[in-house]
């Protein structure tokens, strides 16, 4: 639902820079170094300023993103060798945690093994009566 309103806001903040750009058609001088000059429509360099900045902020997000990336690997792989397993170890992990603490939750349901030949109940455990 964050990515749908990220691209709403984005198409229309591009609706707004356009409809300015429309609004500025005038040429006007854009000054290279060494002195050189030339004429563009203001649309242009509006747009195309708006475009290198876009460009700017992705690839700096994307350079953020993958060192955050590669410290969640690196780190992932420090707590498997800690633990003396691999990366499929951290799973076993996460599961024996899973089950430690549905057994050492009084409200949970969950407090027997599970005979494999019972049938379940059709009244529900809130129903059932003690």
């Amino acid at each position: 639902m964050r990515m749908q309103w990220t691209l709403i806001a984005a198409l229309v903040f591009a609706l707004l820079i356009t409809l300015f750009a429309l609004a500025n058609m005038d040429p006007v001088p854009v000054q290279y170094w060494f002195g050189q000059s030339a004429d563009f429509p203001l649309i242009l360099v509006i747009l195309i300023s708006a475009l290198l900045g876009g460009l700017s902020i992705g690839s700096i997000g994307m350079v953020r993103q993958y060192r955050l990336q590669r410290q969640l690997r690196r780190l992932e792989r420090q707590l498997a060798e800690q633990h003396g397993s691999d990366a499929d170890g951290l799973q076993d992990l996460h599961a024996s945690e899973s089950e430690e603490t549905l057994r050492s939750d009084p409200e949970s349901e969950v407090n027997e093994p599970v005979d494999e030949h019972s049938q379940p109940s059709p009244i529900p455990p809130s129903e059932q009566k003690l």
